[in-house]
């Protein structure tokens, strides 16, 4: 009876085996499954890193061009504000040179008695 037993034990001990050697092809196959799947989620968070650099990178680039163009516009800016405020200047150095003239042709037209009240005038009107 021993030996019906340990023959039924043997063949249940072989039944596993053979049931664990018919498996070992499956788990190998889901390991490869996984290992593959591993593989293609790091390819994937690599090539996402890529473009996450590359965006920034090109965010950078953009930013620096926007800065250079409104330091450029700033510069222009300046420049036409400076050539305005010398056109002012040559306009006004204009008029009072007008305003000269047109003082000495009036008094070159006026008598001498007229030239001498108006100086007068401009005496008392002094403090």
């Amino acid at each position: 009876q021993q030996n019906v037993q340990l023959n039924a034990d043997f063949e249940d001990i072989d039944s596993l085996l053979e049931g664990l050697m018919e498996m070992d092809p499956i788990i190998n196959q889901q390991k490869q499954g996984q290992q593959q799947k591993i593989q293609q989620l790091e390819a994937e968070l690599r090539r996402s890193r890529l473009r996450e650099m590359e965006e920034k990178r090109q965010r950078e680039e953009e930013e620096a061009r926007a800065r250079q163009m409104e330091k450029e516009r700033l510069e222009r800016m300046k420049i036409e504000n400076e050539r305005k405020s010398a056109e002012e200047a040559e306009k006004k150095k204009l008029s009072d040179l007008e305003a000269i003239r047109e003082r000495k042709r009036k008094m070159r037209e006026m008598s001498l008695d007229e030239v001498l009240k108006l100086q007068k005038e401009k005496k008392k009107g002094s403090p």
